[in-house]
């Protein structure tokens, strides 16, 4: 069955009005075909490994697109067109190959999530006014500098900066006084700042593939912490943190000489993957 009419079908049978999920369909021949433009009632549009290899420049006329994800395809880079989608609440850019952002993103004032994750990207100057954002994930890019205006997005409770080069956490982070989710692995740390201690909300820590060689006591603080990534760190002893972080449910281990702590025997509600 050729990529278009694959399109007809799964319109025909998954296209809710508001919803429509192209997933695993390959668009590389057709890219977006007029029929899925047209619909412009769309609030969510699904193009996950699609093999799409540019938006066009008509992605403009879903006007009332609430969620875009294309992700996991080889977009090199968004039309300028994309800022005309005033009602865009969340945008997924990840796996792709885009080495820039379009300057027109900054007109996306009502985005809520962004990411942008494993790309190529070198500045993301043009999201500074996106000052709505609650989840920004900037992961595996190849950023000049991690700017100093991400403190300024204080609805902000998930950030991605993994494989940033990190050598310490920018202090501007502790103004993140809503941060839940903070993923700061393969990096190059070897300590965590005091305060850190600050992120009373912080439920999710990632600090796996960094050099730390004991376990941050500092984290002790984060009594509401509820997941903790220390894979592939070089740590040889783990406290007893069900003791001491009484909310932690889930904790991974692996890729450390480490064998399953004798403490965590006691916790039922704590699993530990090793």
């Amino acid at each position: 069955m050729e990529a278009i009419e694959l399109v007809e079908k799964r319109i025909k049978e998954n296209y809710t009005y508001t919803t429509l999920n192209l997933d695993d369909i390959d668009l590389s021949e057709i890219n977006l075909p007029k029929i899925v433009l047209n619909l412009i009632h769309l609030q969510e549009l699904s193009l996950q490994r699609t093999s799409l290899s540019y938006l066009p420049d008509k992605i403009s006329s879903l006007s009332n697109l609430r969620i875009l994800d294309v992700n996991s395809n080889k977009l090199r880079n968004i039309p300028e067109s994309i800022g005309s989608l005033i009602n865009l609440k969340e945008l997924y850019l990840y796996f792709n190959e885009l080495e820039s952002l379009p300057l027109s993103i900054k007109s996306l004032k009502n985005l809520e999530v962004l990411n942008v994750s494993h790309n190529k990207i070198k500045d993301i100057q043009g999201i500074k006014k996106l000052r709505k954002l609650k989840s920004l994930m900037l992961d595996n890019n190849i950023l000049e500098i991690i700017p100093e205006w991400i403190s300024k997005f204080i609805h902000l409770d998930e950030l991605g900066l993994s494989n940033c080069g990190l050598l310490s956490l920018p202090e501007w982070l502790t103004n993140l006084t809503n941060i839940e989710s903070l993923w700061i692995s393969d990096n190059e740390l070897t300590t965590l700042p005091d305060w850190i201690q600050n992120f009373k909300t912080l439920k999710c820590l990632s600090l796996s593939n960094n050099r730390f060689k004991e376990f941050p006591k500092v984290l002790f603080k984060l009594k509401n912490l509820q997941e903790l990534y220390l894979d592939h760190n070089k740590i040889k002893d783990i406290p007893n943190l069900k003791k001491l972080l009484p909310n932690l449910l889930f904790l991974s281990l692996s890729g450390m000489v480490l064998k399953i702590p004798s403490w965590s025997k006691k916790y039922k509600g704590l699993k530990i993957e090793i």
